[in-house]
């Protein structure tokens, strides 16, 4: 058993042992080599309800590990909390190292402001949740970061699914990090490479042959592959029409999105969601 998958299992015990729930995000838009469901995606009775309140609640909570804290996790780089639009907090702890950017969230727990602000079913559902103390979050954060050094996140390995190669980012040109990290940040704009030149300062034809060089795939391409690796985990572990996520990740519409999703896996997005829809 590597590493990681004794992570897996011990996050699985700790779990079982707690109550609690741990999710871990990965950056890149990559998942780790598959991951249990309960691992990927909030399964707590509070969250599945706040999800299934509203297409608007749902990419919110997506956007919240996804985007928000992911981001904040990456700058961080030390464990912080967060507390998410429904009300509930959760630990987060960066995961740094190597070819590695990801964080793992444990929680959530009601936070001192609660649920006030959310409709009265959800609020009573809310009460359940345990509640936020320090000397337990103190405890929590400590059990966790041995856990993590002792599983060398550095050994970790990616996905087969991804659609991103992954180059050596520590060895490429400053121009060329800078316009990845770009990409990462504004995929779901309707982003030309005129937009990523003047972002870095090179000319289009420059840019190009030095991306291609670079990344081993043409600028277009990988756009292309950034935004359907952000989407298939939407597709899986949301509920939400596929225009919506077809937008949401950048593609002009649904058909487009269609596609280029048939294209790189080999299946429609709808067969790909009638596949993997949890049970």
């Amino acid at each position: 058993m590597n590493k990681y998958h004794l992570f897996v299992k011990g996050l699985s015990a700790l779990s079982q042992f707690s109550g609690l729930h741990f999710v871990l995000k990965t950056g890149e838009r990559a998942w780790l080599t598959p991951l249990p469901l309960e691992q990927r995606y909030h399964c707590c009775e509070f969250c599945k309800a706040v999800k299934r309140s509203g297409e608007r609640m749902e990419l919110q909570c997506h956007r919240h590990h996804a985007e928000t804290a992911l981001k904040e996790a990456v700058k961080r780089r030390k464990p912080f909390e967060t507390t998410c639009h429904a009300g509930v907090t959760e630990l987060v702890f960066p995961i740094i190292t190597g070819n590695c950017r990801g964080a793992l969230f444990a929680g959530p727990f009601l936070s001192p402001s609660g649920t006030e602000n959310l409709p009265e079913h959800l609020r009573e559902l809310g009460r359940t949740m345990p509640k936020f103390s320090r000397s337990r979050m103190n405890s929590l954060a400590g059990l966790l970061t041995a856990l993590l050094a002792a599983c060398e996140p550095e050994s970790w390995q990616e996905s087969p699914r991804t659609l991103l190669p992954s180059p050596d980012y520590s060895r490429l040109d400053s121009r060329m990090q800078k316009a990845i990290h770009y990409l990462h940040r504004n995929f779901r704009k309707p982003l030309q490479t005129a937009d990523v030149c003047r972002y870095i300062g090179l000319s289009r034809s420059r840019f190009i042959h030095c991306f291609t060089e670079a990344v081993g795939i043409n600028f277009r391409d990988y756009l292309q592959r950034l935004r359907l690796s952000e989407a298939i985990q939407w597709i899986e572990l949301t509920d939400l029409p596929l225009g919506a996520i077809a937008a949401e990740c950048g593609f002009t519409d649904q058909s487009s999105f269609s596609a280029q999703f048939k294209r790189y896996y080999h299946l429609t997005p709808g067969e790909f969601r009638k596949q993997k829809k949890p049970e």
